[in-house]
């Protein structure tokens, strides 16, 4: 008998053992302390990559200094970033500065036209092949509660376990991949008044000190949750769907479109709830399918999205308008579309952010049947679905992370019911040309 007991212990032990640790991230200050702290602790590696790196803002100075220090120490440290979104003074400027420090830059598809609109979307810091967070945040103050303007509302995981294995894997087939691209540092030096257009070293000091005091704090009051089914997903580089194919997770699967088989599996195997929010609702045909076949068996859905879109000049107009259509025609029998409006209540402050920002949701998270999360950087839309690499942790029956993220949800409902009580009007950008545009858009921006 107490052989039979000792045996069970020693299971249940490494049972215990094997579990992913998981954080979740749900709000701006906790984020950037997030950030912070896998960087502060990491002891040999840190590997970093991410669609927006804004090096003019107050936020972003202090993840390159924490960055460079950790090099100066000797840890390793390479970052990827995505060439789209950085102008030819950016990353002149990012190559220098890095190179200076003794950090590893690349460069996700830096061709001008051809493949032009396969962007690498996802967001990952990986630290010691141990850890990481995962998410929807970019780099810049927006997703942190400290533009002067219009921020994001994102969201994030912060994982402890096997899984850093297969996140660190997919950092290493990136950095390995013929889409990425060491750029040499120029001789010429060029300071960083020429590249930014305010200087932002006092606010930057200012957020440092705050998150030195505080940042062990902020990390610790995020819940612990052991999840032992947790795993890190990501699309292949260059992988896209540019066919139709009435069975989307096989085509999606041969494609090396991990993330868009993936998403579609986890709308089809609902059985009895689901929640959604999300940056858009801008659904493929092979989604709208998977939403519908839930309306026909009666599942009730339920699906958090913005009523106001953001993007340059026609195309954000033409994305309101695109997005808002969608979530009317989403919007019937078992499921229900809330679109939040940036102008009522929705808010993420802290201490440190500037007075009279609103916010619009960025994040893309999901709860099934209560138990099972998806944190993604998966935007329902086009370009997730056929063309963006992207990336997200799937776990699977923990309830208690789940009420974590059901926990965002809720608040996101209350905003919903004070918008309506307080009148706030729904953005009504809508017309034929601008559907069509925002289609467009959608797919090929």
């Amino acid at each position: 008998m107490r052989s039979i007991i000792l045996a069970l212990s020693v299971f249940l032990f490494s049972k215990a053992v094997v579990a992913d640790q998981v954080r979740y991230i749900p709000h701006s200050e906790g984020a950037l302390a997030s950030f912070l702290d896998i960087i502060q602790n990491s002891r040999k590696s840190i590997d970093m990559t991410t669609f927006i790196f804004e090096p003019c803002h107050a936020s972003t100075l202090v993840v390159m200094d924490a960055l460079a220090a950790k090099a100066r120490s000797g840890v390793s440290v390479r970052i990827l970033l995505d060439a789209f979104m950085h102008d030819k003074k950016q990353a002149w400027q990012l190559n220098n500065y890095f190179a200076q420090q003794g950090i590893q830059i690349r460069w996700f598809n830096t061709s001008p036209l051809l493949n032009l609109n396969f962007r690498s979307h996802i967001k990952l810091i990986v630290s010691d092949g141990q850890k990481y967070i995962t998410g929807g945040r970019n780099y810049a103050d927006e997703y942190f509660g400290l533009f002067e303007g219009a921020n994001f509302i994102d969201r994030d995981a912060f994982v402890e376990g096997a899984s850093a294995k297969e996140a660190q894997k997919v950092f290493n087939t990136m950095w390995a991949s013929s889409w990425t691209k060491t750029v040499k540092p120029s001789h010429t030096r060029i300071s960083w008044k020429e590249v930014c257009e305010y200087d932002e070293s006092e606010r930057a000091a200012e957020i440092k000190d705050h998150f030195n005091k505080y940042r062990t704090e902020l990390v610790n009051a995020l819940p612990l949750r052991s999840c032992p089914d947790t795993h890190f997903i990501a699309d292949e580089p260059g992988a896209k769907i540019l066919d139709q194919h009435r069975n989307g997770i096989e085509m999606a699967e041969s494609k090396g479109k991990h993330t868009t088989a993936e998403f579609l599996k986890f709308i089809r195997n609902t059985k009895k709830t689901m929640v959604m929010e999300n940056w858009s609702l801008m659904p493929h045909e092979n989604m709208r399918y998977e939403f519908f076949d839930l309306r026909w068996k009666k599942i009730p859905v339920l699906f958090i999205t913005n009523d106001n879109m953001d993007g340059p000049g026609i195309l954000k107009y033409a994305e309101d308008s695109h997005n808002n259509r969608a979530a009317r025609l989403q919007n019937q029998g078992s499921m229900a579309v809330k679109q939040i409006s940036m102008h009522g209540a929705l808010q993420d402050n802290w201490l440190l952010s500037p007075p009279n920002t609103e916010y619009r949701l960025h994040g893309k998270v999901g709860v099934r049947d209560d138990k099972d999360i998806i944190v993604s950087s998966f935007n329902i839309d086009q370009r997730s679905y056929s063309l963006n690499m992207e990336s997200m942790i799937l776990v699977r029956n923990c309830p208690a992370f789940a009420q974590d993220v059901d926990a965002g949800f809720n608040d996101l409902l209350i905003v919903y019911e004070q918008d309506k009580a307080a009148g706030v009007p729904p953005n009504n950008n809508d017309n034929l040309l601008w559907t069509v545009l925002g289609a467009l858009g959608a797919s090929f921006f």
